[in-house]
């Protein structure tokens, strides 16, 4: 049958407009077939929660804040991918929202966290590395030879005068 000119269309849950004497075939093909849609078992959100939750904790330490964030993003899609395709293979229902509203807010939590870190380490660099440089130009003015006057006295000037006392010596 073709169903290009006709009116009989129907939001279905695959599909936004399908046509109504394939609806009806479809239910009666389920039926003759006993091929219904199933439920997940109870526990499946919770399992995939915490398989996700074991391996972001177990890389989150290991990687940077952009390659964490990535991720995030990589096991949010994974997720779904995972349950359209049991939706599509296995006709298994599961309920994606708590795994996907999980799953970002986890890898903001963390991601937030590791930039913070990250940003601890470069402000604690620093410090470090100014209070180096501080002790290396101490050390360097300590060791540093002190100029000699003409009268062999250290000090740059004759009677702590500057160079107006050369002058008058030179006169």
């Amino acid at each position: 049958t073709d169903y290009s000119g006709g009116s009989d269309y129907h939001p279905t849950p695959i599909r936004g407009g399908y046509p109504g004497g394939l609806v009806q075939g479809d239910a009666i093909s389920t039926m003759l077939t006993g091929n219904f849609l199933r439920e997940a078992p109870p526990g499946f959100s919770a399992a995939v929660i915490l398989l996700l939750t074991c391996l972001t904790v177990a890389f989150a330490p290991r990687l940077s804040t952009s390659r964490l964030a990535f991720w995030g993003t990589l096991t949010f899609f994974a997720s779904l991918f995972l349950g359209v395709l049991l939706f599509r293979e296995a006709l298994l229902i599961i309920d994606l929202a708590p795994i996907l509203v999980f799953e970002s807010l986890a890898t903001a939590a963390i991601v937030t966290v590791q930039s913070f870190r990250e940003h601890r380490e470069h402000v604690d660099l620093l410090w470090t590395l100014q209070v180096l440089e501080k002790r290396a130009l101490e050390m360097n003015e300590a060791r540093a030879p002190q100029p000699v006057n003409e009268i062999g006295k250290p000090g740059g000037s004759v009677g702590g005068h500057g160079g107006a006392a050369r002058m008058v010596d030179a006169c």
